[in-house]
């Protein structure tokens, strides 16, 4: 029988983090998830980028 982390694979555990003027803002899981899939979605659709990329960076700065 499968654990749950199994069943939910290896990807489930990514680290997300939102930090704004140096600050880091606290996530819930909910909001972690979507964020992550968001953003991979995003990525992939770019077909530029590795399939599984390890790490992801977005900056935004305010001119």
């Amino acid at each position: 029988m499968m654990t749950e982390k199994e069943e939910r694979g290896p990807d489930h555990e990514a680290e997300v983090e939102l930090v704004c003027d140096g600050r880091a803002v606290s996530l819930n899981p909910f909001v972690k998830r979507i964020i992550k899939e968001t953003v991979r979605g995003m990525v992939r659709s770019l077909g530029e980028t590795p399939e599984n990329p390890a790490t992801i960076e977005i900056r935004i700065r305010q001119k």
